[in-house]
């Protein structure tokens, strides 16, 4: 794909991650049903944290077979969430701002992607760092 394809590609999985029915538009771009299944599971986790879970796209970068986004998410954290720095934190109804990067490789069957996000920005919000 070119460079403005993959680029037009991760829109459209920003656009459907935000969307009530997010599972609909985002199910249809996993070839590999058990990789879904994973992935669905942990985005609902984190959705029943954060039910107002948005990720603006501040940025999209792309050359090659690759793309880098920024992106700013916000949402109100009014679950436990248990997963990365968050672990045992007990929500308050805090509403919560980070920045995120994702970096996706589009030269292989199967997109690849990293994640990288400010925790230490979000537990700073959370009061649990200084």
């Amino acid at each position: 794909m070119s460079v403005a394809e993959n680029k037009a590609a991760v829109r459209s999985w920003y656009a459907g991650i935000n969307s009530p029915d997010w599972e609909t538009k985002l199910h249809p771009l996993f070839t590999q049903e058990a990789a879904w299944e994973v992935w669905r599971e942990q985005h609902q986790a984190f959705l029943n944290s954060f039910p107002d879970f948005h990720a603006k796209v501040e940025g999209i970068i792309g050359e090659g077979d690759h793309v880098a986004v920024w992106t700013t998410v916000t949402g109100t954290f009014s679950q436990p969430f248990n997963a990365g720095g968050m672990a045992g934190i007990e929500p308050q109804g805090q509403q919560l701002k980070w920045q995120e990067v994702m970096i996706i490789d589009f030269s292989g069957d199967e997109p690849d992607a990293w994640f990288i996000l400010n925790e230490l920005d979000r537990l700073r919000q959370l009061g649990v760092m200084e």
